[in-house]
């Protein structure tokens, strides 16, 4: 039996720059490759990280949703008490500030 050699690539793109890379090559008799599993592997991989990104932004989404719910029910439950706190409150003029002179001497 001859002597082989098994050459694996970084990146699964490139087998076909291998093989064409030794083809040629003297004393090479054949060069082999399991390129359909490549191009399956490659393809299953871009619907998988379709599929990913796709949930990503439907989490992303719900979430953004969660918060805003939560605040705006945080705004509703605290409608009532804003509400007696205006009328129990100074009235509109006042600033509220205590850096008036007038409000200063008050005490």
């Amino acid at each position: 039996m001859p002597t082989s050699w098994r050459c694996t690539p970084t990146h699964p793109a490139d087998a076909q720059v291998v093989i064409s890379e030794f083809a040629g090559q003297a004393g090479v008799d054949k060069v082999t490759a399991p390129l359909q599993e490549i191009h399956t592997m490659e393809e299953t991989i871009t619907v998988l990280q379709w599929v990913f990104l796709a949930i990503a932004v439907v989490l992303l989404l719900s979430a953004a949703v969660l918060i805003l719910n939560t605040i705006r029910m945080a705004i509703f439950a605290r409608r009532r008490e804003v509400s007696v706190m205006k009328l129990v409150g100074p009235p509109t003029g006042s600033s509220g500030s205590r850096s008036s002179p007038r409000e200063c001497c008050r005490g």
